[in-house]
């Protein structure tokens, strides 16, 4: 939850100053990190969560004179209550800068059975390890064998806190660039090309597209609306087929005035 609602608040231009959660629990993860070296490196972890997403961002995290970047306050809390046993509570409260200094504070209470929630990833981790061993690569210019990926698995990042990378691998944490870069690498086992969301094939008026819009158009009443599609559109249409018919190439439809007969 951390690294996807921090990524969102970063990402819409807003700081957050104070991060802080709460955990008790009872079963033997509790228990271990009961243990101050163990709860240590688990703090560790949860705090470095949102570093790279503050590196992003130079216009709300500026750096100071020794090139260092103010980080949020976090504090990390986690208690071992032995009755709740897997039933774990987690508290988070996110406080955030926005507007004319201004401050929203986003507070979230979760109650999960944690064994639960843990026992599919570390299923879906084994399978993800499996299959990446599999894959061989080589550049279009060498002349040597296949080869395989790094010892160090920087895919299944997607499936744990604290990414484990090799020297010189920048350390990604935010969920959504974890999976799309999942997604971009089984596109390029089968062949297909990574994800692309600008969608500039929707977004640019083409010659195709000109002389589209300058073809013989029906006005299709709609209730109060008219919706414009193409002539060669079936003569008993509904709204949403209309909108199919329209094509990529002819504006979305537009308020007129009531039709009356």
């Amino acid at each position: 939850m951390k690294s996807v609602l921090t990524d969102f608040l970063i990402g819409a231009g807003i700081k957050p100053v104070s991060i802080v959660s709460y955990n008790h629990l009872g079963n033997n993860d509790g228990k271990n990190l009961d243990n101050p070296l163990c709860f240590r490196s688990k703090e560790i972890s949860k705090s470095d969560v949102v570093n790279d997403m503050i590196q992003s961002n130079e216009i709300l995290y500026p750096k100071d004179d020794e090139g260092k970047q103010k980080k949020p306050d976090h504090c990390v809390v986690i208690k071992y209550v032995p009755y709740v046993g897997d039933s774990k509570r987690a508290m988070d409260e996110y406080t955030s800068e926005i507007f004319l200094n201004g401050l929203s504070t986003i507070v979230m209470h979760n109650t999960c059975e944690d064994s639960l929630l843990a026992a599919p990833l570390i299923l879906d981790l084994v399978l993800l390890a499996e299959m990446t061993s599999r894959i061989r690569m080589r550049k279009n210019s060498e002349e040597v064998e296949h080869y395989g990926f790094h010892p160090v698995n920087v895919f299944l990042s997607y499936m744990t806190k604290a990414p484990f990378v090799p020297a010189g691998h920048p350390c990604i944490n935010s969920l959504n660039r974890q999976r799309a870069m999942l997604e971009n690498v089984w596109k390029a086992c089968v062949g297909l090309p990574p994800d692309n969301n600008m969608l500039l094939e929707f977004k640019t008026l083409s010659t195709d597209c000109v002389t589209s819009q300058k073809k013989d158009v029906v006005n299709v009443p709609v209730g109060k609306r008219r919706i414009a599609v193409g002539a060669d559109a079936p003569d008993e249409i509904r709204e949403p087929e209309a909108k199919r018919a329209r094509g990529r190439c002819v504006a979305s439809p537009v308020d007129t005035a009531p039709v009356t007969s």
